[in-house]
């Protein structure tokens, strides 16, 4: 794993309004993502970590600080550097966000339509199949809607929408949120595949500890706005700060 980081978190800084008044929610984030590495950001509840993946991913805009990929600024309070994003990011929502009127196969081919024009109608499904099977599901799937698959299913799917583009980076938001635990540990086992088999870049939110463990070559606490460890899991069981310990019951 090379120790240039890939991704780079600026002293971000992030407020919304809240009752009439201005809620700081990122206090200053500053957090590097090695190239190849999978960094998970664990915290509280509403506290921030999912602001941190829109941010990444541009749909929203810092009101201070910067997100850099190789360096070179991707947001800005003036503008988002989309074609940046849309290039080298994946992103798996928390719901999974697929498009209900749309069949599996039609959701991983949706971004491919816009974004590769020269594809042909057999390449694209060729890319469809492809990605499917990437993420253990049967290309038999491709019909079906959302709706007639089950939760882990669609997350399956919805991560082999993410992976169309054959993105660099992987953003997981909340990836076993709703699951069992049979099923969570399957979708861990897809974040680490797509690791080892494709060699991406993955960062992830979540505040299921076991996940956390298991996929993490490091891991960050966000806290009251500000990221207060890093380290790895180990490290992380070992942490005496207050926090640390209260949130992963050490």
């Amino acid at each position: 794993m090379s120790a240039s980081p890939l991704i780079q978190l600026r002293d971000l800084r992030k407020s919304f309004p809240s009752n009439g008044k201005e809620q700081e929610v990122l206090r200053g984030v500053t957090l590097d993502v090695a190239r190849g590495e999978t960094l998970v950001i664990i915290g509280a509840s509403g506290g921030g970590k999912s602001v941190i993946l829109k941010h990444c991913i541009g749909l929203l805009k810092p009101d201070a600080g910067e997100v850099r990929v190789e360096g070179k600024v991707i947001s800005s309070p003036d503008g988002v550097d989309a074609q940046t994003i849309r290039r080298r990011m994946g992103m798996l929502f928390q719901g999974s966000a697929l498009f209900d009127s749309m069949n599996a196969g039609e959701n991983i081919k949706f971004a491919v339509r816009e974004h590769r024009p020269e594809l042909s109608e057999a390449q694209l499904d060729a890319l469809m199949r492809e990605k499917l099977q990437l993420v253990h599901l049967s290309p038999d799937m491709s019909s079906k809607l959302p709706n007639e698959l089950s939760g882990g299913m669609k997350k399956r799917l919805a991560l082999a929408r993410a992976l169309a583009l054959e993105p660099e980076i992987l953003l997981y938001d909340e990836p076993t949120t709703g699951l069992d635990p049979v099923t969570a540990g399957v979708i861990d086992d897809l974040v680490l595949d797509m690791q080892r088999q494709l060699g991406v870049t993955s960062l992830v939110v979540t505040h299921d500890m076991p996940s956390a463990h298991k996929i993490a070559d490091r891991i960050a606490m966000l806290h009251e706005g500000k990221i207060i460890f890093i380290g790895t899991p180990e490290a992380l069981r070992a942490s005496d700060l207050p926090p640390v310990r209260a949130f992963v019951r050490v």
